[in-house]
């Protein structure tokens, strides 16, 4: 892993970051309707990922065609999410106004790191948060939900159920996902 000074070369490693958000996309979205009964077609997630403190460290990509709302909920999730100063978007959702859950932090080498995705369902969104940010950092999704945790990100209840198809994404231990996806 690429490192200075605890910074990411976030530019560096977006193709590997993307290819590895689309394995994400496809496993959550490709799940049968009887584990997954959401029905609603998606057409693609956008993600951003930032480390703060750099005034260029960060990505935006689009994985397939999200719709023009993902693609603007993104940066919303993300930049609400710091301003508020939370570890999880879904601290401050209100669907009402259209502030939803998808983006998490985690504070590793002294800096700020922060995932967002949007274009699936809240949850789903924070599902494929927890795992892009587990891949760049080489973490586990349950050290990732832990170390928000432990700065008072909420996270999805749907997480802790362990008869929700996304606890089996979320409460992986193992660092290498390639059996998970």
């Amino acid at each position: 892993m690429k490192e200075t000074n605890g910074f990411i070369d976030l530019k560096a490693r977006r193709d590997d970051i993307k290819s590895h958000a689309l394995r994400c996309f496809d496993r959550i979205t490709g799940l049968p309707k009887e584990i997954m009964p959401d029905v609603k077609y998606r057409t693609g997630v956008q993600v951003t990922v930032k480390q703060w403190g750099t005034a260029r460290n960060q990505i935006f990509f689009s994985v397939y065609k999200p719709s023009e709302d993902a693609q603007f909920f993104s940066a919303e999730k993300l930049v609400r999410s710091h301003a508020h100063g939370d570890f999880a978007s879904q601290n401050s959702q209100n669907p009402e106004e259209g502030e939803y859950a998808g983006s998490i932090t985690v504070f590793i080498n002294g800096v700020y790191t922060q995932v967002s995705v949007s274009g699936l369902i809240g949850e789903e969104d924070v599902a494929m948060a927890v795992l892009i940010m587990a891949y760049i950092f080489n973490l586990s999704p349950a050290e990732v939900c832990r170390h928000a945790v432990s700065h008072d990100a909420e996270l999805p209840t749907e997480f802790g159920d362990k008869n929700h198809y996304l606890h089996h994404f979320v409460s992986w231990e193992l660092v290498n996902q390639e059996e998970l996806l």
